[in-house]
C-alpha cells in the first residue's frame, strides 16, 4: 500500500504527534508499505522533497506548539503527490497541511483517514485573556463545530483513547471510529548499558547522588500541564526528603515563568529545568529517574506515561479517564486529585521497600507491551484495508423489500460479505435499472441518497444506527436537528421500527447488562440512561427490575473490589471500599450492610506488615523535625489516627524492638 502522512508538525519537533507519526512511519514500513511524509518547514518559499519526505513552505508559530503554519493549498505540491499515486491518505492535523490533505483527498479521489490527537477545547485559555466564562464557552463551541467539520471528509477517524471519541461522538460526530492507542518503539526503552551510563552521567551533572530518588515529568511546560500542582507539592515535600528530586525535561510557554518560580524559592538544586532535550536522549532521562508525574487532564493518551512504563517507571497521574488501561493503585502506580492527596501518595511511595518498588517495576514493564510498535502499525493497517474497502466497494443487490407506497429498501452485500441497507423510490429504482444480483459501486450509492429526501432521511438514520446506540427519541431528535422542516420523521422511525432496526426494549436491556457488568450499580446505571430519553414506563419498569437485583449486584462489585480492603489499615481499607461502591452508584446504606457483614480476610501477619510499613513511613517523617521519643509518640498517635488498633501498634512495637 501507498500511503501519505500529512501534518503541519514534524522532526526536528518532539510532541506526542510527530512521536506517533514516526513510529507509524517505521511500524508501516517494516510491514512492507510505501510511506510518504508530507508536512511543512519554516521556509516561506521553498518547497523540499527528498527521502519521501515533501516539506510545503510555512512560517514557525512559537505561540501555538511551535507549529509551522501553511497556505491551505499548493499546486507544485499537488501535483508531486499525484505522481506518488497514494492509497490513503492520513491526516494528523487540523490547519494548513491539514486542511491541503482534506482537499487532496478530494480532488484525486483517495479516501481519507484522520487521527484526532489533540483535545483542542482544553487548550481555549490561550485566546481567553481575560478567563471570561462566556468567552470559554464560545471557544469550546467554536472548537466542537471545527472539529465536526474537519471530521466529515474522512472515510474512518482513529482516536488515541475511549476518552476521545466519547468527547468527539459529544460534539455530534458520528464517523465511523477506531480507538488505537498510539504505539511506542518499546526495545528503544529497554535496560542496557548505553542507557546505565546515560544515568549516571545526567545525575553526575546535575548533581544528583545515586540513592536519590527522582521524579521526572517529561513534555510541554504550559498551562494545561497542571504543573503547578506539582510544583507546589513538591515545595514542601523537599523540605521533609533531603534526598528528593524533581525534574522537568522540555520546553514551552511557561518555561521562563517555571524557571522563575523555582529560583525564586531557592529550590534550583531540587527542582531541575533541562529545557528541550533531543528525542534520542529522552530514553536516558526516564532511566535516570525513579518515577513519572503529571497532573494534565488534557491527554488524549498520553504517550510519556507509556514511555515511563516502558523503562519500569511508576506513574503518578490525575486524569483516570485516559489511563484507565495503564494505571493500577499500587501496581503500577497512583492516582491523585490534589496536592495534598499527591503528598500523602509521594511519602507512601518512598516508605516502599526496593522489592515492592521492583515489583512495580515489572508490572509497568508487562503492561505497556500491548503497545507495541509494530502490533500499533497493523492496527493502523487494518483501518487503511477498511476504509480503501468502503470507499471502492462495489455491492451488489441481495433483496428488494417495499417499506411503503413508492419506496423500497434494498438489501446491499459486498464480495467481503460486508451488508448494509439503502432507501430508494419507485423513480430511481426504474432509472437506475436496479433488480436483484444488480452491482452498484459507492458513487452511485451516494448519488441515489442525494436524489430524494425521504431517501437522504431513511439512508442518514440507517448510518447512524450501524455506528452508534440510539434510542427512538434520540433518532428522532437528531432527524429534526437535521431535517428541521420535515413532515414525514416520524414515518422514518416507524419504518425503522417495523423493521426492527430500532427497539427501545432491546436497547436499554443491552445498555443496562454492560452497566452491571462493569460493576455500577442503581444509581450510576440510572444516571447513565439520561441522555437515551427512553419513554417513562419502559425506563420506570426496568428501573424496578435492577432496583430489585441491587444486593446480587453489590456483592458482585464488593467482590470484583475486595483486594481494596487489604492496603492500611483494616478501618481504612474498609472505608476505601465502602467509598468505592458508593461512587459506582449503589446505595450507602446497602453498601455499609454488606461491607459490615462481609467475611474479610483479615489476619494479624496482614495487619502487622501494613502497620509495620506505615511506621517506617511516619518515623522518617518525624526524625527530621523531632527527638526519637518526640516522633514515635507522633508515629504512634498517626497510626491510631490511621484506624490502626492499639493491639496491633503494640505488636509491631515489640518486633521492631527484638530486631
Amino acid at each position: 500500500m501507498k500511503i501519505g502522512l500529512f501534518s503541519d508538525t514534524y522532526l526536528p519537533d518532539i510532541n506526542g504527534v510527530v512521536t506517533s507519526i514516526e513510529t507509524l512511519r517505521h511500524g508501516l514500513i517494516e510491514l512492507g508499505h510505501e510511506v510518504y511524509i508530507i508536512a511543512n518547514h519554516s521556509s516561506l518559499l521553498t518547497l523540499k522533497y527528498e527521502d519521501n519526505i515533501l516539506l510545503l513552505p510555512g512560517i514557525e508559530l512559537k505561540f501555538l506548539f511551535d507549529y509551522n503554519l501553511s497556505g491551505p493549498m499548493n499546486f507544485r505540491a499537488l501535483d508531486i503527490i499525484k505522481d506518488m499515486n497514494l492509497d490513503v491518505i492520513h491526516v494528523h492535523t487540523e490547519f494548513g497541511v491539514g486542511i491541503f490533505a482534506r482537499i487532496a483527498a478530494r480532488i484525486l479521489d483517495i479516501p481519507l483517514v484522520y487521527t484526532y490527537h489533540t483535545t483542542y477545547e482544553d487548550y481555549t485559555h490561550y485566546v481567553n485573556f481575560f478567563n471570561s466564562k462566556t468567552l470559554d464557552k464560545v471557544a469550546k463551541k467554536a472548537v466542537a463545530s471545527l472539529s465536526k467539520m474537519l471530521s466529515n471528509p474522512a472515510s474512518l477517524l482513529i482516536t488515541p483513547s475511549h476518552k476521545t471519541k466519547t468527547m468527539l461522538e459529544g460534539y455530534g460526530i458520528e464517523r465511523p471510529m477506531h480507538v488505537i492507542p498510539t504505539g511506542i518503539n518499546l526495545e528503544r526503552f529497554d535496560h542496557s548499558k548505553e542507557l546505565d551510563y546515560q544515568r549516571q552521567m545526567i545525575r553526575h551533572n546535575y548533581q544528583i547522588d545515586e540513592e536519590a530518588t527522582v521524579f521526572i515529568f517529561v513534555g510541554r511546560i504550559a498551562e494545561e500541564k497542571n504543573i503547578q500542582l506539582v510544583l507546589n507539592a513538591f515545595e514542601k515535600l523537599v523540605h521533609d526528603h533531603h534526598d528528593l528530586y524533581f525534574m522537568i525535561v522540555g520546553s514551552g510557554p511557561d518555561l521562563d515563568t517555571t524557571i522563575e518560580w523555582i529560583n525564586n524559592r531557592g529550590l534550583q538544586s531540587r527542582i531541575i529545568c533541562t529545557n528541550r532535550i533531543e528525542n534520542t536522549q529522552i530514553p536516558g532521562y526516564y532511566h535516570s529517574a525513579d518515577a513519572f508525574v503529571s497532573a494534565s487532564m488534557t491527554e488524549t493518551q498520553g504517550l510519556t506515561y507509556i514511555e515511563a512504563m516502558a523503562c519500569g517507571l511508576p506513574i503518578f497521574a490525575s486524569d483516570m479517564s485516559v489511563l484507565e488501561d495503564l494505571l493500577f493503585e499500587e501496581k503500577t502506580g497512583f492516582y491523585f486529585d490534589d496536592e495534598d492527596s499527591f503528598i500523602n501518595k509521594v511519602n507512601h511511595f518512598l516508605s516502599l521497600s526496593v522489592n515492592e518498588k521492583e515489583v512495580i517495576n515489572q508490572i509497568a514493564k508487562e503492561t505497556v507491551k500491548p503497545y507495541d510498535a509494530r502490533i500499533f502499525a497493523e492496527s493502523i493497517s487494518e483501518v487503511y484495508q477498511l476504509a480503501l474497502d468502503q470507499y471502492k466497494t462495489e455491492y451488489s443487490v441481495e433483496a428488494i423489500n417495499q417499506l411503503k407506497e413508492d419506496y423500497y429498501q434494498l438489501k446491499l452485500i459486498s464480495a467481503s460479505g460486508q451488508i448494509k441497507y439503502h432507501v430508494v423510490n419507485e423513480q430511481q429504482l426504474t432509472s437506475y435499472q436496479i433488480k436483484e444480483d444488480r452491482i452498484l459501486d459507492q458513487q452511485q450509492l451516494q448519488q441515489l441518497a442525494r436524489d430524494d429526501k425521504f431517501t437522504q432521511k431513511y439512508n442518514l438514520a440507517l448510518d447512524r444506527l450501524t455506528y452508534k446506540d440510539y434510542s427512538s427519541q434520540q433518532l428522532t431528535d437528531y432527524l429534526e436537528k437535521s431535517y428541521p422542516e420535515a413532515t414525514d420523521n416520524d414515518l422514518v422511525i416507524e419504518i425503522l421500527k417495523q423493521k426492527n432496526l430500532l427497539n427501545d426494549e432491546r436497547l436499554i436491556e443491552e445498555v443496562i447488562t454492560r452497566q452491571r457488568e462493569k460493576g455500577y450499580g442503581y444509581y450510576r446505571i440510572e444516571k447513565y440512561l439520561q441522555p437515551y430519553v427512553f419513554e417513562d414506563t419502559l425506563l420506570e419498569n426496568h428501573l424496578s427490575l435492577l432496583d430489585e437485583n441491587q444486593y446480587i449486584d453489590c456483592e458482585n462489585a464488593l467482590l470484583k473490589n475486595e483486594s481494596l480492603v487489604y492496603y492500611g489499615s483494616q478501618k481504612e481499607g474498609l472505608n476505601r471500599l465502602k467509598s468505592k461502591l458508593i461512587r459506582n452508584g449503589f446505595e450507602s446504606h446497602l453498601v455499609n450492610h454488606m461491607v459490615e457483614t462481609w467475611d474479610f480476610k483479615f489476619d494479624n501477619e496482614l495487619l502487622d506488615k501494613n502497620c509495620n510499613k506505615e511506621y517506617e513511613r511516619f518515623m522518617k517523617r518525624y526524625l527530621r523535625q523531632h527527638e526519637e521519643s518526640v516522633a514515635a509518640q507522633k508515629t504512634v498517635q498517626a497510626l491510631l489516627n490511621k484506624g490502626f488498633n492499639y493491639e496491633t501498634i503494640q505488636r509491631i512495637l515489640a518486633m521492631r524492638k527484638e530486631n
